[in-house]
């Protein structure tokens, strides 16, 4: 996959980060979406990567079966 969500509703918590910490959450989300593991970071920004996570992991699902749905109904038509 070469493209994920970051959804606005989640705005409200990275604002209570420090410019810092906003920058230390972007780069692990990068990280994750290229590793799949979870990179080392501060506790505060932990906390809230975990909310993204929850959200990046149910993205990559959702485009996994979508992508499965895809090919059966290319099977299907060819």
């Amino acid at each position: 996959m070469k493209s994920f969500l970051m959804y606005k509703h989640l705005d409200p918590i990275v604002a209570e980060l420090t410019d810092a910490q906003a920058g230390e959450l972007i780069k692990a989300i990068y990280e994750y979406e290229r590793t799949q593991e979870r990179p080392k970071m501060s506790d505060k920004v932990g906390i809230v990567f975990t909310m993204f996570k929850i959200h990046l992991d149910k993205g990559r699902d959702d485009y996994a079966r979508k992508c499965e749905t895809n090919r059966k109904n290319a099977q299907r038509r060819g």
